[in-house]
């Protein structure tokens, strides 16, 4: 009898709800809507806040430095990004003439 009802739910498993993939809507849209920045910045600041994060909880520990660290490693995130993109301004700039 286990064995009767182990297999009827093994045949209307893909009939339920459980086997059947939900269809996922594109997360890049709704980070830059709700940001207003595009997802290269996004994550150029995301990586600075992380790489600055865990530097100075490194060197000096302490849930303070780490804050500390996040918002320096965002402002420098955001200010590589504004680099980039004069960078990329200039060299177009200069291939046109």
């Amino acid at each position: 009898m286990r064995r009767l009802i182990i297999a009827a739910l093994v045949a209307l498993l893909p009939l339920s709800g459980f086997a059947q993939q939900a269809k996922e809507a594109p997360q890049t849209a709704v980070v830059s809507a709700l940001l207003g920045m595009s997802t290269e910045r996004v994550v150029a600041v995301g990586f600075g806040v992380l790489g600055g994060a865990v530097g100075l909880h490194t060197l000096l520990g302490g849930t303070a430095w780490t804050l500390a660290g996040a918002g320096v490693g965002a402002m420098f995130g955001n200010w590589w990004y504004i680099q980039r993109l004069d960078n990329k301004r200039t060299s177009a700039v200069l291939s046109r003439t």
